[in-house]
């Protein structure tokens, strides 16, 4: 089925570039865009969109309500906002995404966020724009996040924290955390915090675990595009994974088998998955937890007065470790190389990239997350915003530590995390760990390559596809 999506990609795109004249950049010679003149029958703005449920719109944020509706008045032209209807699975919204794009006269602009649907494999066959020199204002933003193609604009970043628990920071007399720390620093205080008494272990502890023994293990060979999974290191990170969780240093339920574990994670209308909930959300959990992955995700470490309000809740705030590559949550556009309207495109993408429009952007909370402007040379006045001012100088440090890993290009954006073939694999690898290291009866050596051959088999057979 994917190779018939493909197919029916490539063909639509094949037979309708052709009928696509090139796109000219509007620039004036000061090189400002220069305003189309409006028409008496508005002009149309088209933004195709996959909602992650229901209810999701970019419409959603107030920033966007509010720049729309400007851009909208300036241009004399109707924005609108489309996303594929009536597919019922994965296969059937690719279909319907790709009808849309490949059309005649299609929509101009797609907008992800933080998920990137569609967005390698359009790229990879020419259906998108290379927004470079065609933007002025993308000038303007830090150079870290400008490649030379530009086919995924971000306007928005937000770079998650670490926040540990100060009250068990302090039991460990634990004083100080640099922040180069490193992925052998965290560890070593999550052995301290294990070694005073046995821990909760629910969704965030399970992260924590996998994260530690899986995420930097081969388990994708670039070079023969193999998945390898039957492998001696991981095998030996099952095992230790395993013993680490029925160690003693954990609370389990006793009575649990395999499939109690399998409802708790991954079932989330079972009692099992339940009872995790009202873990998660007691007064107990709240205190004995080492890492509040809550506060830790919404707190954005480019925004001082975020770092500052989680510091005020008992938090140390932290980047991601040194040795540890750190991403950036963004949001953003593509630019659909069918739109009928490219002018019109690049003048919204410009006009959002602003320094006005980008400040603006410091009011908004978006489904959560306060997003930092992505134009670099408004930095010196949003230190000086009124909401970023009269901060703790641990806040203003680590902010100013965070935002030099942005300058440096030490923090990678997700749209180009989430193309590396071998992350893209980690979720399908993971998943496929969870029955040998929860399994009612240890493996034997012979069962575990068994079962990790299977896995690796069918695992090269999706990415053949």
């Amino acid at each position: 089925m994917k190779k018939i999506v493909a197919l029916f990609i490539a063909a639509a795109f094949a037979a309708l570039t052709a009928a696509c004249s090139p796109a000219n950049k509007m620039a004036g010679a000061s090189g400002e865009v220069v305003s189309p003149e409006p028409k008496e029958n508005k002009q149309e703005l088209t933004i195709l969109y996959r909602p992650r449920d229901k209810n999701s719109t970019i419409k959603d944020s107030e920033f966007n309500r509010r720049y729309i509706k400007q851009f909208e008045e300036q241009f004399g032209v109707k924005v609108r906002f489309v996303a594929p209807a009536g597919a019922n699975n994965i296969e059937d919204i690719k279909k319907a995404f790709a009808s849309k794009l490949y059309a005649k006269d299609g929509p101009e602009l797609i907008f992800y966020d933080r998920t990137f649907f569609l967005l390698d494999q359009l790229t990879k066959q020419g259906a998108l724009v290379n927004a470079k020199g065609r933007i002025p204002n993308m000038d303007k933003m830090y150079d870290s996040l400008l490649k030379d193609d530009m086919y995924y604009i971000p306007v928005g970043i937000h770079y998650d924290s670490i926040a540990l628990n100060n009250e068990k920071l302090d039991e460990l007399a634990i004083k100080q955390i640099p922040l180069d720390w490193t992925k052998k620093d965290f560890r070593q205080i999550w052995d301290k915090w294990l070694d005073k008494s046995p821990r909760f272990f629910i969704f965030d502890e399970y992260d924590e675990l996998t994260e530690m023994y899986f995420r930097d293990l081969n388990y994708y060979d670039s070079e023969s595009n193999k998945v390898l999974m039957n492998t001696p290191e991981m095998k030996e990170a099952i095992k230790n994974m395993r013993n680490e969780i029925f160690s003693g240093s954990y609370k389990l339920n006793q009575g649990y088998t395999y499939e109690n574990y399998y409802n708790m994670f991954r079932e989330p209308q079972s009692e099992e998955y339940q009872n995790v909930l009202k873990i998660i959300w007691s007064e107990e959990y709240r205190r004995d937890r080492l890492k509040d992955v809550h506060f830790g995700d919404l707190t954005n470490l480019l925004r001082a007065s975020e770092i500052h309000n989680a510091m005020s809740k008992g938090l140390t705030v932290l980047p991601e470790q040194a040795d540890k590559k750190a991403v950036l949550k963004s949001y953003g556009f593509a630019i659909n190389k069918n739109g009928k309207n490219l002018e019109l495109a690049y003048e919204f993408i410009n006009g959002i990239l602003s320094n006005e429009t980008q400040m603006d952007m410091l009011n908004e909370v978006y489904e959560r997350y306060n997003f930092y402007p992505v134009n670099k040379e408004i930095e010196k006045d949003i230190k000086n915003y009124p909401t970023e001012k009269g901060l703790n100088e641990k806040a203003l440090e680590v902010m100013d530590y965070a935002l030099n890993q942005l300058k440096s290009g030490e923090l990678i954006l997700d749209a180009d995390f989430n193309r590396n073939e071998k992350n893209k694999l980690y979720g399908l690898a993971l998943y496929n760990t969870f029955k040998p290291v929860f399994s009612d009866k240890t493996y034997s050596e012979e069962e575990l390559s068994q079962e990790l051959q299977k896995v690796e088999d069918e695992l090269n057979l999706r990415v053949s596809e």
